[in-house]
């Protein structure tokens, strides 16, 4: 499979529009969404792993798995930015491995292994 992850210059379009979406549903989370080293990740994440429709929202054709493999790309660039700025957190990790778990599709650890090394640039 080739790259999964949705460009970030095609977010960019509809950035306050994420942004509007993601706010509506912070609350549920103690993350600062307003953080200038992490909280654009966050908001991707809250995006594409809550928003009902993303590919008509963005206008792009995104499965249930390309879907999945962009909210887990932006959760681990959240986590990486977020332990950069505040040291390590066990619990990113596991919220992470929990987002594998719970996946109901068939993964590819391939494309796995290269989002989270990704992420981390």
């Amino acid at each position: 499979m080739q790259n999964p992850i949705v460009q970030e210059s095609a977010l960019r379009a509809t950035h306050q529009n994420i942004v509007n979406f993601a706010t509506s549903h912070r609350q549920s989370y103690s993350v600062d969404c307003d953080d200038s080293d992490y909280g654009s990740a966050f908001m991707y994440y809250l995006f594409y792993s809550r928003h009902p429709s993303v590919s008509s929202f963005l206008g792009i054709d995104l499965d249930d798995e390309r879907k999945f493999y962009n909210a887990y790309y932006w959760f681990q660039r959240f986590a990486k930015l977020y332990m950069d700025k505040h040291g390590y957190d066990a619990g990113l990790e596991q919220e992470a491995f929990k987002m594998l778990e719970d996946a109901n599709l068939d993964l590819d650890f391939e494309v796995i292994d290269m989002l989270d090394a990704k992420a981390k640039e």
